[in-house]
């Protein structure tokens, strides 16, 4: 019997930002998305689990890419302007589905990869106030898709994987969980969701 449900925040609750902030930022860098990506990759997962701040992975971002006349400040000024403009509204079908998930008596909680600044601006927004449990990986000093996310998780829950099920719009994170024998389900539409929900007889009425 499914006890609860882990939802990811970004490209399930609100839109995904992050293809649009690389690209904005790329373009504010006079460079394209591939070429950043392609330089600072490594340093994604740093961020995630809080061992560097935006304007850390920044200051090395410039000097990777020998740009110059930029500061890290205005990076990162940028990247939460970008931010804060595609994460403006949450999808009002989710924040029903959550409340009424709630009301049936299910913990659900939330899990996301993050940065700092983003935690910051994110709590101000009132994302995390939604939810039973928040799982963030600044905090807990991993990231999805470490194993070690997924089971502090289930300990956290006091859940078995058979009890959980867990929400995300990346393929690897819901593979990953799958692995673990958590129920996995790749976010692509609202419809499609609650279908997959009713499907493991999860009470979404």
């Amino acid at each position: 019997m499914i006890k609860n449900l882990i939802v990811d925040l970004g490209g399930v609750l609100v839109p995904e930002a992050r293809g649009i902030i690389n690209s904005g930022v790329a373009e504010f860098l006079r460079t394209t998305s591939h070429e950043l990506t392609s330089r600072t990759g490594d340093l994604s997962q740093r961020v995630h689990r809080g061992e560097l701040s935006l304007k850390d992975y920044y200051e090395i971002s410039l000097a990777r890419l020998a740009v110059t006349g930029i500061s890290p400040e205005d990076v990162v000024a940028k990247h939460l302007e970008l931010y804060d403009k595609t994460s403006l509204k949450m999808d009002p079908n989710i924040l029903e589905l959550i409340e009424r998930l709630r009301t049936n008596d299910y913990k659900v909680a939330a899990a996301t990869n993050t940065e700092k600044e983003i935690y910051k601006l994110s709590s101000r927004k009132g994302y995390f106030e939604l939810f039973d449990y928040n799982f963030v990986s600044i905090e807990m000093g991993m990231a999805k898709p470490q194993y070690q996310f997924f089971g502090r998780m289930l300990d956290e829950l006091d859940s078995k994987p058979r009890e959980t099920i867990f929400i995300d719009d990346s393929l690897d994170n819901t593979k990953r969980a799958c692995e673990m024998g958590i129920n996995g389900l790749l976010y692509e539409t609202f419809t499609k969701l609650q279908i997959d929900l009713r499907a493991l007889e999860v009470k979404i009425d």
